[in-house]
């Protein structure tokens, strides 16, 4: 088998789906995966925040906005929104069903090989 196999990614497009229907959207957000570098450190914090449990907890917005590198195509009454890390906390905060989508394109693995 050939070594590049294992190679992954440290991040990752996650397109948005639209909550109701499943379809996916123009939004995308670019994050940073289990195998990143940014991963252990917003873990670590996490845990913090949490009373040491180091699990993915999906009820964490921080967690999220530390692992989000950038995004597009959010608007919010026809304006862009600018990424920000405080923008994101806000939006995952205020939008529990992001979360969950992220949570599981960071945990999916094959998001994150080169050739997925």
């Amino acid at each position: 088998m050939e070594l590049g196999k294992f190679a992954t990614l440290p991040t990752a497009p996650c397109v948005i789906k639209e909550p109701e229907r499943h379809e996916p959207t123009d939004f995308i957000i670019e994050v940073h995966g289990l195998y990143s570098d940014r991963y252990r450190p917003a873990l670590t914090a996490c845990a913090q925040r949490n009373g040491g449990d180091t699990s993915p907890n999906l009820w964490d917005a921080e967690f999220y906005a530390d692992l989000t590198e950038s995004w597009k195509g959010l608007t919010d009454g026809g304006k862009a929104v600018k990424f920000s890390h405080a923008k994101a906390v806000e939006l995952y905060t205020g939008y529990p069903h992001l979360r969950f989508q992220l949570y599981n394109h960071i945990l999916g693995l094959k998001s994150f090989l080169p050739n997925a």
